[in-house]
């Protein structure tokens, strides 16, 4: 699935500035994939994670995630 990304053009002080933003997930696509998520997890979403890490490695963690590093998809805190 591709993101899809709003663009917003902004004029500060005198200079084009383009910024480009996650869209967000509109109701309709909402409804289509909460089904998915949560009814028996079809998908086997719940026990996914591409870094399992303890609670100590948090910020770690966030960091390859928010950097898409070493092909983190999804982080999973552990106590």
């Amino acid at each position: 699935m591709s993101a899809v990304w709003r663009r917003t053009d902004l004029n500060i002080l005198g200079n084009p500035v383009i910024f480009y933003e996650p869209a967000r997930a509109q109701a309709s696509q909402t409804s289509d994939i909460m089904p998915l998520l949560t009814d028996g997890d079809p998908l086997s979403v719940d026990g996914f994670a591409t870094h399992p890490r303890q609670l100590e490695g948090a910020p770690h963690g966030r960091d390859i995630f928010q950097h898409t590093q070493d092909g983190a998809v999804k982080i999973v805190l552990e106590p």
